[in-house]
């Protein structure tokens, strides 16, 4: 019996082609699902480490017209997280105006 990890280049491939195939028809609902499978391969399946080894293997094997349609490089940036809560709109500016955030730098 395999392992599972031998089997993440085939599912990185088929996913790729995917995304190509759905940015083509413009399917956005759909490329949008394929992006959420890729990046859960790289972000909790594989480590963004192990990813760029399978994935540059990968995406080195497509054909050049799929290539084009993929934004590789994106897949490869680390992940941002917020380290602060996000303002609410109706909460004081964090400027300390007194005014609420919407109505400060809320709309900038």
């Amino acid at each position: 019996m395999k392992k599972p990890k031998e089997n993440y280049p085939l599912a990185l491939g088929y996913l790729f082609k995917s995304y190509s195939l759905k940015s083509q028809i413009g399917d956005s609902h759909d490329l949008a699902m394929t992006l959420v499978h890729i990046l859960n391969i790289r972000d909790k399946v594989l480590g963004l480490a192990e990813f760029k080894g399978v994935a540059s293997l990968v995406y080195s094997q497509l054909p050049p017209k799929t290539q084009n349609q993929i934004p590789f490089k994106e897949f490869l940036k680390e992940p941002t997280y917020r380290v602060e809560p996000k303002t609410g709109r109706n909460a004081s500016c964090v400027c300390g105006s007194g005014k609420k955030f919407k109505n400060c730098h809320g709309m900038e």
